[in-house]
């Protein structure tokens, strides 16, 4: 007896001590409370309840791509048109170079969940060994198609940082496996050096864009002696 005193009453009513009394069971009862609720309220719809389905977390892509390094090859030559021959014999005037890679990481489902482009690139152009001696109008028309050329190969790295943004926005909020993160990026190395090409073949390598030299900027030859 408590200093309340008198009978106390359970808190919970049940069938203690009687062999006879049998409870409902409280799960049964539970149960049909919920179904009962359910039903009154559309499954939580009337109460402005509205589950949002959730994709799948999005694909972490980051980018290390550094400024391109500028190298030189020698353009030998005294002239201008010697230059030029020496320049025509090579595929290209200048190249850009990506060296770039990628590493993928991957959730425990086996799908990708982070993948980081890293890129060192180069930009090969010609050197005349022979502009010191050169006159002013070799050495104008040397410049103006150097800065030109320049111009062209900063292009292609232009389009290669942007074709890797696009890549990286792309594949966000995708689902992809090791094999079909190993083909598309197969395929974007293709694309991207086709997409070069044709940058190419749409300037002539620059030349619609001035990587031209001038043919007057070479002196008149002397006279050969009587």
């Amino acid at each position: 007896m408590g200093e309340t005193g008198g009978n106390v009453q359970p808190l919970i009513r049940g069938c203690y001590g009687s062999p006879t009394c049998q409870a409902a069971p409280l799960s049964h009862t539970h149960n049909g409370i919920q179904a009962e609720y359910g039903e009154k309220t559309s499954g939580g719809y009337s109460l402005g309840v509205d589950l949002e389905v959730i994709g799948p977390d999005p694909v972490e892509g980051v980018s290390d791509i550094k400024s391109p390094k500028i190298t030189k090859y020698n353009a030998g030559g005294m002239t201008i048109k010697a230059v030029f021959e020496l320049l025509n014999n090579r595929k290209q005037w200048g190249l850009f170079h990506p060296h770039y890679s990628a590493k993928m990481d991957y959730a425990l489902d086996g799908k990708l969940s982070e993948i980081a482009v890293k890129a060192a690139l180069t930009i090969n152009m010609p050197k005349w060994p022979g502009y010191g001696k050169g006159s002013d109008a070799q050495k104008a028309t040397w410049d103006d198609m150097w800065a030109h050329l320049l111009v062209h190969e900063k292009k292609h790295h232009t389009k290669f940082t942007d074709a890797v943004k696009e890549f990286l926005k792309y594949i966000n909020d995708m689902e992809l496996s090791r094999a079909e993160v190993k083909e598309l990026w197969a395929r974007k190395k293709i694309e991207w050096q086709a997409m070069q090409d044709k940058f190419d073949d749409d300037t002539d390598h620059g030349a619609k864009q001035g990587v031209v030299f001038d043919a007057d900027a070479d002196p008149e030859p002397e006279p050969e002696p009587k």
